[in-house]
């Protein structure tokens, strides 16, 4: 009986459990069930984390608790800026800690999640209710056991500072313990502004263990190791790496850059010591001026290192220690190496530094804040500052520059005496974001000009307050291109060049700068510049180069010039303007450039010069110079024709200018063509010239090809005539010359030997006469004693000045003169003071060449009264000559002349 009872009761158990479970299993698929659970829980998620929640079921499981959500949206319900979207969801628990242990162990498995929040007054907006959701409402007896959410996208905007934030990620969480595990897998990562994207397709993992207990600073351990994509703050794309680790109450940060300019060595945070935070790092500065523009300017490069600690988390105070290298502005050097030390206390900001600036050297740097608007800026010359070009110095403890900034402006000015003149360099300067002005004047020269974060807008050049040159900055480059004229340009270079600027054109001018090379190009179109001490003049010119700001070379790439006779080249060459480093290579190449090497020569040359002076060594000048055509209007016979040659050529020193050994060849492709009133020939000169510019030597030879001396009566023709230039004394050279004539019936030579300077002058004759008489041959046509003995001996002191003085001689007619004589340049009036027929008296004769061969005299004795003597001859040849002659008592004769040689 008992044992049926036993089996009945079982049944009946057995029966209400399959029917409850029919009934469960049928209820858990009934919308309507499905509906009322999930409002239940819904409701009670709503008023645990105050917020909003809007769903659908999909499935609802009573056996193994658990229920299925599809599009679930979340939103505050105190208008807090933030929602969340899920996809899908799954809620499961387990009847066995709710039944024994009288809690919900929730399980959370969620997809395709979506959480949006705003950032506002630095406060996140959800975060209130994530904290809730992590530690759970306190009337449930709920907490989340697992988290599993896959495909999670983030999205935290910044309304204070427009920027956007955004992780894609997997994770995995789990509560061990009253804490919080968490494992997330981050696929995807971006951060961005409005205008730009700065990083993108992050990748790492990150792990984190969170106590159930969240206070403002909780003992959290945490994980993280990621990789992100990072444009916007470098010219091309760069990967971060960042590796930081979290223990309780401190924490280790790095990140390192794959271009390895950015490196966070160590940033330390222990909320257990007294300094707080310590930071060191180096990093470029354009990536400053990327993430904040609103603090630095656009187009600052450079790198920067910055060690710094704080006294706390407020830091009102802290200490840091700055290194900055190569800061340059738009490719402009402004400074290759600078350190300060930065101090925040209770009573404002102080900087004190050093900096290292091209042209400028070492400076002392100050800047303090006295915990107002103000922040006051100097600078110091912590050494003598040479200022190159100028040969002017700045002492050292000179304060340069005297700044302020006040509401967003900057302003100062400059004021620098320099030691050795009563010059002082002054000027202004001023910015407000985003532009500036600026004005600097030296002595006479000044520049001024406006300047915008995005570089250099235009700038004037000032010779005594007047511009010289415009130049504006080319649309989205660094070069500034402008025009001027020669006019414009005659006052400076009038007092560059001590020489007058004649002519006309214009000159066009492009200036440009890359790092610390500044390049320039200017051209010369279609002028007409007179060239200093020539008859030429300059038509076009084109120069080419850059200058190195931090070496201080000056490279000329090209120089190409036309003159109205022939062109010039200078190229490529090669100047450090530094007075400690003197260098340059200067190479001239001439092309058929008419010049004039003195006053009444005329000449086209070419040839090439190279001017060099190597460190820790004298100057040197070398170089081959060619005559192409030359006319020289003066004496070719002359020392001082020879040293004015010399000194004519550009081999002479300056006073300040060290000297030069020279190496240097000369000498004519075409003969020299010499005409003057005493010398009419061609020359060949050949000139070596070595030594150096204050004591040149010379040596080489000026040979005379032909031609004729002029002489009163007749001219010898030159059959030798050879100068030799010795080097140690090239002012007198050796001279072997020969001239040979046929003067009535002699044949009359002229040879001259030993130096310029003591020439010995040999007259002789065929038939042989005394040099008296050979001196009245070849001054009157008549070897007879018609002039007496004081003129001979008058023209035979004075021969030497006849041949070797470039000065007017007494003997030398004027051209005018022999223009308006030209018709009786064959009539020669002949005065005789002496009668050698004993008849006394004074005598002349008019003698008539009527031709090379034919002559006649006709000779009258004043002091008597009978008939005129007329004399005919006639030259059969150089030996037989033929004479008639009617004389005063009027017999005719004849003559036969014959001369033998033996």
């Amino acid at each position: 009986m008992i044992t049926a009872w036993i089996h009945f009761i079982g049944k009946l158990i057995l029966g209400l459990l399959l029917g409850l479970l029919a009934i469960l299993y049928c209820a858990q698929r009934d919308p309507c069930i499905q509906n009322v659970v999930a409002y239940h829980l819904a409701t009670g998620f709503e008023k645990a984390v105050n917020c909003h929640i809007a769903y659908t079921v999909k499935d609802l499981t009573f056996f193994a608790p658990s229920l299925t959500l599809h599009e679930i949206k979340a939103t505050a319900c105190d208008d807090a800026a933030w929602h969340w979207r899920i996809k899908e969801c799954t809620l499961s628990f387990s009847w066995w800690h709710l039944l024994f242990r009288g809690l919900i162990h929730l399980n959370l498995n969620a997809s395709d999640v979506q959480i949006y929040s705003e950032v506002t007054n630095n406060s996140l907006a959800i975060f209130p209710h994530i904290k809730t959701m992590i530690t759970g409402p306190s009337e449930i007896p709920l907490f989340i056991k697992t988290l599993n959410a896959q495909k999670v996208q983030c999205t935290i905007h910044d309304t204070d500072r427009n920027r956007t934030y955004s992780l894609t990620f997997d994770s995995t969480s789990k509560k061990i313990d009253r804490t919080l595990k968490s494992q997330w897998i981050i696929h995807d990562g971006s951060f961005k502004t409005a205008a730009q994207t700065y990083c993108s397709a992050a990748q790492g993992t990150f792990s984190l263990e969170v106590p159930e207990t969240i206070t403002h600073f909780p003992p959290l351990h945490a994980n993280l190791k990621i990789s992100t994509a990072v444009t916007g703050i470098a010219q091309t794309p760069i990967t971060l790496y960042c590796t930081g680790t979290w223990h309780d109450r401190q924490g280790t940060l790095a990140i390192t850059s794959s271009d390895n300019q950015l490196a966070v060595h160590t940033c330390t945070v222990n909320l257990n010591s007294p300094t707080p935070v310590i930071f060191d790092a180096e990093f470029p500065l354009a990536y400053l001026t990327m993430l904040m523009p609103e603090y630095f300017i656009e187009g600052l490069t450079g790198t920067a290192r910055i060690k710094a600690q704080s006294n706390g988390f407020t830091f009102d105070q802290w200490q840091s220690t700055i290194e900055v290298n190569n800061l340059a502005w738009h490719d402009i050097t402004l400074c290759t190496q600078s350190s300060c030390n930065a101090d925040k206390n209770a009573k404002g900001l102080m900087v004190e530094g050093t900096a290292t600036c091209p042209f400028i050297g070492l400076v002392r740097i100050n800047a303090h804040n006295a915990n107002t608007e103000t922040t006051h800026f100097t600078a110091y010359a912590v050494e003598n500052i040479s200022i190159h070009g100028i040969q002017e110095t700045i002492p050292a403890n000179t304060r340069l520059i005297d700044a302020q900034y006040h509401a967003g402006i900057t302003q100062g000015s400059v004021q620098a005496p320099l030691a050795n003149s009563s010059h002082t360099i002054t000027g202004n300067f001023f910015y407000q974001q985003p532009q500036g002005a600026y004005e600097f004047h030296y002595a006479d020269y000044g520049v001024r000009g406006t300047w915008s974060n995005n570089g250099m807008h235009q700038s004037t050049l000032l010779y005594q307050n007047v511009p010289v040159i415009d130049l504006m900055q080319h649309s989205g480059t660094n070069i500034m291109i402008g025009q001027t004229t020669i006019d414009h340009l005659k006052p400076l270079c009038a007092s560059l060049l001590h020489t007058p600027l004649v002519g006309q054109g214009i000159v066009n001018a492009q200036l440009g700068y890359d790092k610390e090379y500044v390049t320039f190009n200017l051209a010369l179109n279609d002028g007409a510049v007179r060239l200093p001490h020539t008859y030429n003049h300059l038509q076009q010119l084109s120069a080419q180069g850059t200058y190195n700001t931090t070496t201080n070379l000056l490279n000329l790439e090209h120089c190409n010039g036309s003159l109205y006779k022939g062109t010039f080249s200078l190229e490529p060459a090669h100047i450090i303007l530094n007075p400690s480093t003197t260098y340059w290579h200067l190479p001239l190449l001439l092309d058929s450039c008419l010049i004039t090497l003195q006053k009444g020569m005329f000449a086209t040359v070419s040839g090439s010069f190279i001017t060099e002076k190597k460190i820790d060594q004298s100057p040197l000048i070398r170089g081959h110079l060619i005559i192409d055509r030359a006319q020289l209007n003066e004496q070719l016979l002359s020392a001082t024709w020879i040293s004015s040659l010399i000194r004519a050529l550009p081999l002479h020193a300056s006073t300040e200018s060290p000297d030069a050994s020279c190496n240097i060849t000369v000498e004519t492709k075409e003969p020299l063509r010499v005409k003057t009133d005493m010398l009419q020939t061609t020359a060949s000169i050949r000139l070596h010239i070595t030594g150096s510019l204050t004591q040149p030597q010379v040596s080489g030879t000026i040979q005379l090809h032909g031609g004729s001396i002029m002489l009163p009566y007749k001219s010898l023709f030159i059959t030798k005539a050879l100068l030799t230039l010795n080097p140690d004394n090239f002012q007198d050279p050796l001279i072997d010359l020969m001239a040979k004539n046929s003067i009535k019936k002699h044949r009359v030579s002229l040879q001259i030997t030993g130096s310029l300077q003591h020439p010995q002058v040999v007259l002789e004759s065929t038939p042989p006469l005394t040099e008296d008489q050979i001196i009245s041959l070849i001054v009157t046509g008549t070897h007879e004693d018609s002039l007496g003995a004081a003129i001979p001996a008058l023209i035979i002191q004075h021969l030497k000045s006849l041949f070797f003085d470039t000065k007017q001689s007494p003997l030398k007619t004027a051209d005018n003169v022999k223009q308006l004589l030209k018709p009786l340049r064959r009539v020669h009036v002949i005065p005789r003071f002496t009668d050698q027929t004993g008849r006394g008296g004074l005598r002349g004769a008019l003698e008539i060449d009527v031709t090379d061969r034919l002559s006649v005299q006709l000779q009258k004795n004043f002091s008597l009264q009978e008939d005129t003597r007329l004399e005919v001859d006639y030259l059969l040849s150089d030996d037989i000559s033929l004479r008639g002659v009617r004389d005063e008592r009027k017999d005719v004769t004849g003559e036969v002349e014959m001369k033998w040689k033996f």
